[in-house]
């Protein structure tokens, strides 16, 4: 089941091999520890052939680039660019170190850094889809939203209906203002994917931000027979129920959510605003406190916090 579609920065699991006439048993142990889970294990092996001092630049380059995938892998993202900076020292324009040392630079918050990577791929690669992908998610955590679209654009016109590019031009397009075009690519996503829970929950929100409220409740509902254990889409359907003055039925959503997750905060909240629509103002400030408690912000929980005079 897909559940985070957007998530673009994919890092290989399977070690890349210089291109030279034969892989000493060294360097196909660590490949075989690293296909059968022992990253502890390959990362050593990789160690001892690094600090070996017998490998020729090309081999040196294309070990560090392994052992900074592994380090990515086992989620010590700043020993994985070190790695990576020094397998792109030896060989300035070795695609794959730049492709995942952008991936690492995501990881610690430098999607600047990241994108100029996924550039340096795309000059080299200029076919290279995944490149494309990986640059716009950089552009979006920039807030270049025109751009990332843009490269999204490239990316589905070599890869012409690729589900995943789909669901990312889709997301940048609502990010974007472009309602009409995320729903056509929701659409298209559905028809590609299937029934997919996730697909069913962005494609309703973003039908709800476009003023179809009839049709984000089918996607919500789809999203929760596919999943009824989600507590996301229930949120965002409580929350519709009240758009059609429902508040029993957004409380009842409400309260199986924090049945299931009871320090939720905009749960926490979205109830207190029900409670306070039907009158029950104690209950609506106990949601309210709890809700400011776990760290919840919104203009109409501050007003009645000031009012409550817990803020300033």
């Amino acid at each position: 089941m897909l559940r985070f579609l957007a998530t673009l920065l994919i890092v290989a699991l399977t070690l890349v091999h210089p291109a030279l006439a034969d892989i000493d048993a060294d360097i196909q142990a660590a490949d075989l520890s690293a296909q059968s889970g022992d990253f502890e294990g390959s990362r050593a092996i990789l160690t001892r052939l690094i600090e070996s001092g017998e490998l020729d630049a090309e081999r040196q380059a294309v070990m560090l680039h392994s052992r900074g995938t592994i380090e990515q892998i086992l989620g010590n993202p700043e020993a994985a660019i070190e790695d990576f900076n020094r397998a792109i020292t030896l060989s300035a324009t070795y695609t794959d170190a730049l492709y995942n040392r952008g991936v690492a630079l995501m990881a610690v918050g430098r999607p600047a850094d990241a994108a100029n990577d996924f550039a340096a791929v795309l000059r080299e690669e200029p076919d290279a889809v995944d490149a494309y992908a990986v640059l716009a998610e950089a552009q979006l955590e920039m807030g270049l939203l025109d751009q990332a679209v843009a490269n999204l654009d490239h990316a589905l016109a070599l890869a012409p209906g690729e589900g995943f590019l789909l669901v990312a031009r889709a997301h940048a397009r609502r990010l974007n203002g472009d309602m009409t075009g995320a729903i056509i690519d929701y659409d298209n996503a559905l028809a590609y994917f299937g029934a997919d829970p996730q697909i069913y929950f962005e494609h309703g929100r973003t039908r709800y931000a476009d003023g179809d409220q009839s049709g984000a409740l089918e996607d919500l509902n789809r999203a929760l027979e596919l999943d009824p254990l989600w507590v996301e889409p229930m949120i965002e359907r409580a929350f519709l129920f009240m758009d059609y003055g429902e508040i029993s039925l957004a409380l009842a959503d409400f309260n199986d959510v924090l049945a299931r997750s009871p320090e939720h905060p905009l749960a926490l909240f979205g109830r207190g605003v029900a409670h306070a629509e039907t009158g029950d103002i104690a209950a609506a400030d106990e949601d309210f406190m709890m809700a400011y408690a776990m760290g919840m912000s919104h203009p109409i929980l501050d007003e009645r916090l000031r009012e409550l005079g817990v803020i300033e």
